[in-house]
């Protein structure tokens, strides 16, 4: 799991190792939480797209406000979307492999899938 929290500070990296960093994210299974908080004033367009596309293929969630004061609210939801997280595993005895898994809730809630049973 990644929490990220950033501030517009000025972009300092390049698209090359940008699109590393997502493929590594990726490789490694981790579920990324952006916040971020980003004034009125203009941002570097490579570095919210790489953090909305994280963040949306990972099962995470991304956030913004405009000023530092929604930080708090930001980091309350993300950590009681991170609380409200379950691990399901399944095991089969004969070490055949699983069929297809299908995940539902009966209230209808938004199921966030690992990368692995995407």
């Amino acid at each position: 799991m990644i929490v990220t929290v950033d501030f517009n500070s000025p972009e300092g990296s390049s698209s090359s190792s940008m699109k590393k960093v997502a493929e590594d994210v990726r490789k490694s299974g981790a579920t990324v939480w952006s916040a971020s908080v980003r004034g009125t004033g203009a941002s570097a367009a490579s570095r919210e797209d790489l953090l909305n596309a994280v963040s949306q293929a990972s099962g995470g969630m991304r956030l913004s406000a405009v000023e530092p004061s929604g930080l708090d609210a930001m980091l309350a939801k993300i950590a009681n979307s991170i609380t409200a997280q379950y691990s399901v595993t399944f095991a089969r005895p004969d070490a055949s492999p699983a069929k297809a898994v299908r995940m539902d809730t009966t209230r209808g809630a938004k199921i966030l899938l690992t990368p692995w049973m995407r």
